[in-house]
């Protein structure tokens, strides 16, 4: 993948980096081994190797994101998700022993990106070029975004947009799927998010704004999301 380096701002910093499953895997054939006992749990419980592949090649960029933000070596970072539903070993992950440092990943088809930050940061990847869902539109889109879709000079490629800004709403503020799906995110002005809830209400903590930030490639997308002038290194 070609990947762009941006820099904004200067209100904190965040570490990105957007790959193939294979380039990550073919670095690191032995992947699994920064994995902890419950993500290889979680890795070997996949039925599809190509999925168990994404797994490991995302939870190991997420150390090298780590890694890269706080100077150490990845072998030193160490990440734990747990519930706070049912206590497994799932949900919005924490870096041990750096409370400063969020992190976030995501996976799909090959591709694997993740953005380790000094503050709250979310980031959604997804493959590219799939069919819109009519039936699937109104359960997961406001009708402004609906609009936005139904009038975008590629649909598929605004419903891909607008989706990945929810996925990576979810990561950013730990709220569920659920309810960000109700927020309306159809307008990115100078770069900045703000999502708007039912009557136009600021949702999220605090009304909180966002910097948004999209990287394309011919096969794949990928969405950012961290505080307003964080210092992005896309690497």
């Amino acid at each position: 993948m070609r990947i762009r380096r941006s820099r904004v701002g200067s209100a904190g910093r965040a570490r990105v980096l957007l790959r193939t499953t294979r380039s990550v895997l073919d670095a690191a054939p032995d992947g699994r081994s920064l994995l902890t006992p419950p993500e290889r749990r979680r890795a070997e419980a996949f039925d599809d190797a190509s999925a168990r592949e994404d797994f490991v090649a995302a939870h190991h960029l997420a150390r090298l994101a780590v890694a890269g933000l706080a100077d150490c070596d990845p072998t030193e970072v160490e990440l734990v998700q747990t519930c706070p539903t049912c206590g497994g070993p799932h949900g919005r992950p924490r870096v041990v022993g750096r409370e400063g440092v969020r992190v976030s990943w995501s996976h799909a088809g090959g591709a694997v990106a993740a953005v380790a930050a000094t503050g709250p940061c979310g980031i959604d990847v997804e493959p590219r070029g799939a069919p819109l869902d009519p039936v699937l539109l109104p359960q997961v889109l406001t009708p402004r975004e609906r609009a936005r879709v139904g009038t975008a000079a590629v649909p598929e490629d605004e419903f891909l947009r607008l989706w990945m800004r929810k996925e990576a709403l979810v990561k950013a503020t730990g709220r569920t799927l659920d309810a960000v799906l109700g927020w309306d995110v159809s307008r990115v002005r100078g770069g900045r998010l703000r999502p708007r809830g039912p009557g136009s209400a600021a949702s999220g903590p605090g009304g909180e704004r966002w910097e948004a930030a999209e990287q394309r490639t011919a096969t794949h997308a990928c969405l950012l999301l961290t505080r307003p002038g964080t210092v992005v290194d896309w690497a």
